[in-house]
């Protein structure tokens, strides 16, 4: 994405990963954290 960008004359300058499968960071704050439990994290990543 970085080359991408940078080759059309427009460098990315800050990349934020919004989402992972089902796993979002709507509704978070920066600095905001979330724990979850091995299984929470697991259900979310690989049940489908």
């Amino acid at each position: 994405m970085r080359k991408m960008t940078a080759a059309t004359g427009f460098p990315t300058l800050r990349l934020i990963r919004y989402r992972i499968e089902r796993l979002t960071i709507a509704g978070m704050q920066p600095g905001d954290l979330v724990e979850m439990t091995r299984g929470e994290l697991f259900k979310a990543l690989f049940d489908k």
